[in-house]
């Protein structure tokens, strides 16, 4: 019995060796460091899986940023090819054909319902800074009884203010004023908006 379970055990430890070399070598070295991303520990104060809350490696919104971000940096000469085939036909371009054409906010934002339905999230949640805090109380918009700020309560007005703080002004977070792909972040901070 013990030598079945020795051979069981090697043939198992010799699967996972292959499956390592595997890996290493596909995916691994093949792998190419986007900078900053090396430099951060990933992570968001929660995320939601299954319904429950969990502190999540790999921060949902720096993992779409950096993305993006590698998108729009890898194949940005490819946009003018998308902008000659409008030109040339306008009626006949109407869905993207590669990845920097998802990046066009028309279908950017189809493309974001649907990796955040993939998600199984209902939401998608950021923690306000201080100073979001101290804006969202100007405007008198309290928490609703589930702990979330009611912003479907802004007036046009606020929204525009809320929407400078969240947008331009990054709701003044510094990971998110590090994150050097201005367009990214514009596209991603617009669109969740």
């Amino acid at each position: 019995m013990n030598r079945l379970h020795a051979r069981e055990k090697r043939a198992k430890d010799e699967q996972k060796s292959k499956f390592k070399d595997e890996l290493l070598k596909e995916v691994v070295d093949k792998g190419e460091v986007k900078n900053p991303s090396c430099n951060y520990e990933l992570h968001d104060l929660n995320s939601v899986v299954d319904g429950k809350i969990l502190t999540g490696y790999g921060g949902g919104f720096q993992q779409i940023y950096f993305v993006v971000t590698a998108v729009m940096e890898l194949h940005e000469q490819e946009i003018n090819a998308y902008y000659k085939r409008k030109q040339e036909n306008p009626g006949e371009v109407n869905r993207a054909t590669n990845a920097i054409e998802l990046m066009l906010e028309q279908y950017f934002i189809p493309f974001l319902i649907g990796y955040l339905k993939d998600m199984k999230a209902d939401s998608f949640t950021f923690v306000a800074t201080p100073q979001v805090k101290e804006l969202l109380e100007s405007f008198k918009i309290g928490l609703s009884p589930t702990g979330f700020y009611e912003l479907a309560k802004m007036n046009k007005d606020q929204y525009l203010q809320f929407r400078h703080m969240f947008v331009e002004r990054r709701m003044c977070k510094p990971m998110w004023e590090s994150n050097k792909n201005s367009k990214a972040m514009e596209l991603l901070l617009s669109s969740f908006c």
